[in-house]
């Protein structure tokens, strides 16, 4: 193997490896990213469940009153 060889199977492995490295990269950051996405949904969800809970306390206790009052 002559030297331009060496290099030319040199920069072709360093081609591969930078672009495996990047398309790992980008699966990583858009995994995080839609992690990321899930979790604030799941905190979304979380929130409108305890105000929805809060809500029918409210309403249970209205009801409550309601029926004390003569």
């Amino acid at each position: 193997m002559s030297a331009a060889d060496a290099k030319l199977y040199w920069n072709i492995y360093l081609k591969r490896s930078a672009k495996s490295t990047t398309k790992r990269l980008f699966k990583t950051h858009f995994a995080r990213r839609s992690i990321t996405k899930l979790n604030d949904g799941l905190h979304h969800f979380t929130d409108l469940k305890l105000a929805l809970q809060r809500l029918q306390d409210r309403n249970h206790s209205l009801k409550a009153n309601a029926l004390k009052v003569p």
